[in-house]
């Protein structure tokens, strides 16, 4: 079966795997630490090649612009 393993941590934030596995077709969700806004998508998805969707997820301190 095919697995994404552990999808990428980000600072200042946590993900929560939704289905609770790594393999095709897993669904996570990022959330960021109170404080900071969440830029890029919230769910990524395993997909059959051992990737994750959408790479672009990371958080930042409320009223500062991404760099």
């Amino acid at each position: 079966m095919t697995d994404c393993s552990d999808p990428d941590h980000i600072p200042h934030g946590n993900y929560t795997l939704l289905n609770g596995t790594t393999t095709y077709q897993s669904t996570v969700r990022y959330s960021c630490y109170p404080g900071y806004t969440l830029h890029g998508h919230d769910i990524r998805h395993c997909l059959a090649n051992s990737s994750w969707t959408h790479l672009d997820v990371n958080c930042t301190i409320k009223g500062l612009d991404v760099l």
